[in-house]
């Protein structure tokens, strides 16, 4: 497993969806620029990742076009949490 960070500009998000696909209906929640999620595995072009959100922790599918693995590429926003 790989730590990555959200890659967005900055106050925009991207997706965690529960299918490796682009349909509206499977958006979990969104995740902002910085936020670190972990990879678990591939399903090109999509990876799939766990992401804590305060309680627990939720897994789901990013698009890896908005992923990095730098940190320094993406400064976090300071406070960013997902609290569902």
């Amino acid at each position: 497993m790989s730590t990555y960070w959200i890659n967005v500009p900055s106050g925009q998000t991207v997706h965690l969806r529960s299918e490796a696909e682009t349909n509206t209906s499977n958006v979990i929640t969104e995740l902002p620029r910085g936020y670190p999620v972990t990879r678990v595995f591939s399903l090109d072009p999509f990876k799939y990742v766990s992401v804590w959100d305060c309680i627990d922790t939720i897994e789901g599918y990013v698009h890896q076009n908005y992923l990095t693995g730098v940190l320094g590429s993406v400064l976090p926003i300071p406070g960013n949490t997902i609290c569902l």
